[in-house]
């Protein structure tokens, strides 16, 4: 039990930022969580042009960061706001993603200089480490619908994997920006970087489009919201990354970012699942949720119309489709609605 003085002190603490304690059930993968999140919130103060705190001092399993106080975030203003305030929201987000990948364009070296600092036994995380695996999990769910792998699907496969590694959209990217995980107003504010780190800008960009791959609250977006979102995010991206102005290099990139969604929507949300009995329906913060196959399917469609619209990765798009099809002749499937604010 604490004392009341050093009650006092940890309010105190708490009154000046968010007390964040982990307790891991794995000690490699919440130590690994605690140090990704630890070196990211470094690197984003120190390009700030504050003095970055020591991430060492979370080998306690507690880690101080900045108190945001309370408000709506994102996820509020899609469920349960007005369109406008939903609109608004959105474009700030494109534009807070277009700047953190702005500013951190060619900077890999300091980060990678920041980490050795402080952790010489372990690699900078890499956003896209799913990709690999996830592939094999690919051809193994179109064998069990009876689907082909085709040459030009494989060759595909291999233009994603090396956009991943692509230098000229190479920046810090957050990995999971959510509607929980934003706080709008006056710019727009980012939490939780666990899954942050160097690789493919574009995985962040393509959130409104997918929509929100790595979230809870998923639901469709008008192609108004996503058109705008990607016109604001493209404009702030190329303030710092002067690539971004090239439309066809751009819009490459865009679709292999939906293509490694995709991919990784195939194996974390459909492979053991195929012929799983249909999920029943259930509801958080009043938004119906999808079930696994739902965000397969949502992810698929929103890939296959990307790749149509730009000429790329037509073959991987169009196995895709196929996957749809397979999926909606094997059981009825729930669709996805438009976030309430939208409706």
């Amino acid at each position: 039990m604490l004392n009341q003085a050093q009650l006092a002190a940890v309010r105190q603490i708490v009154r000046r930022g968010v007390l964040d304690s982990v307790r891991p059930a794995s000690a490699h993968s919440g130590a690994e969580v605690l140090r990704v999140t630890a070196g990211s919130y470094s690197w984003i103060v120190k390009l700030s042009g504050h003095e970055a705190a020591d991430p060492r001092r979370v080998d306690s399993g507690v880690l101080v960061l900045e108190d945001l106080g309370t408000g709506a975030d994102l996820a509020d203003l899609l469920i349960a706001g007005d369109a406008e305030a939903a609109r608004r929201a959105m474009r700030e987000l494109a534009a807070l993603l277009g700047r953190l990948h702005a500013s951190t364009a060619n900077r890999e070296p300091a980060y990678e200089r920041l980490w050795r600092q402080y952790w010489t036994d372990s690699p900078s995380p890499q956003p896209g480490w799913r990709f690999a695996s996830s592939t094999a999990s690919l051809r193994q769910m179109a064998q069990q619908l009876d689907l082909r792998v085709a040459p030009s699907v494989e060759g595909d496969l291999q233009v994603v994997a090396g956009a991943l590694e692509d230098p000229f959209f190479r920046t810090y990217v957050h990995g999971d920006p959510c509607p929980d995980k934003v706080r709008p107003g006056e710019g727009g504010r980012l939490i939780d970087f666990e899954a942050g780190g160097y690789g493919l800008a574009l995985l962040d960009a393509v959130y409104a489009r997918m929509p929100f791959p790595t979230c809870w609250c998923t639901g469709r977006l008008p192609d108004t919201v996503v058109a705008d979102f990607e016109r604001t995010y493209r404009a702030e991206l190329a303030r710092g990354l002067p690539a971004a102005a090239d439309d066809r290099r751009f819009e490459r990139a865009l679709v292999a970012a939906c293509g490694y969604w995709f991919v990784v929507h195939a194996n974390w949300r459909l492979i053991q699942g195929l012929d799983a009995a249909a999920e029943p329906a259930h509801t958080q913060r009043g938004l119906l949720l999808p079930d696994q196959r739902a965000h397969v399917l949502l992810r698929a469609e929103s890939l296959i119309a990307a790749a149509r619209a730009y000429g790329h990765l037509e073959a991987l798009a169009e196995l895709a489709a196929q996957i749809v099809t397979r999926l909606r002749l094997r059981q009825p499937l729930r669709g996805v609605l438009r976030y309430p604010a939208f409706r």
